[in-house]
């Protein structure tokens, strides 16, 4: 009896402990209906229900990339327009910018037809968010933190050419960044 009672001791550590170290690694996301502010057409996105702290701990910190920037559902794109921002940009970000964006959208020529916006290379989303950010105005800190997720999914993606060249240019902002005096990130930020 009492080694029957220490064994199921033992089998219920084992499982919290495999519980415990499994839900420590996950985050969740859950679907939700996004109306893009450019075309307004409804689309289903992803959005974060979950997440903890060791996020931090994942190894994309030793490129100075943390999630959800790692993750691929944290950039939409609009099925019809293709309008692409991240997720907490996309509704508000293109405020007062929506016609010059329009016809930026217009005159690109976009690959493919996915049945959902998850299935796009981030390679390819990237590029649209690029060009839709070159019109909302952000500073050196904003494009130096987008190199780096760049160059961390060109990588992914086994573009190492375009990965090194996204990973240069951020090096090269923050080396500016470095040399200028007064407000942005800090020093130990940027020599990071």
């Amino acid at each position: 009896m009492k080694q029957k009672i220490l064994s199921l001791i033992l089998s219920l550590f084992l499982l919290a402990s495999l519980t415990a170290s499994t839900s420590s690694t996950m985050t969740t996301w859950a679907p939700a209906e996004v109306v893009c502010p450019i075309c307004k057409h409804k689309n289903t996105f992803m959005q974060i229900m979950s997440y903890g702290s060791y996020i931090y701990e994942w190894p994309s910190k030793f490129q100075y990339i943390y999630w959800p920037l790692t993750d691929s559902p944290v950039l939409y794109s609009c099925a019809k327009c293709h309008y692409t921002a991240f997720m907490w940009d996309y509704n508000d970000g293109a405020k007062n910018k929506e016609d010059a964006i329009r016809k930026m959208l217009e005159s690109l020529k976009f690959e493919g037809t996915y049945a959902k916006y998850t299935d796009i290379p981030m390679s390819q989303r990237l590029a649209i968010a690029e060009k839709v950010y070159q019109l909302l105005d952000r500073d050196d800190e904003w494009w130096c933190q987008f190199e780096r997720v760049k160059g961390y999914h060109f990588a992914a993606e086994k573009k190492q050419e375009e990965a090194d060249g996204a990973r240069r240019k951020a090096l090269s902002l923050a080396e500016k960044m470095l040399n200028q005096k007064g407000a942005g990130p800090s020093q130990k930020e940027l020599y990071l």
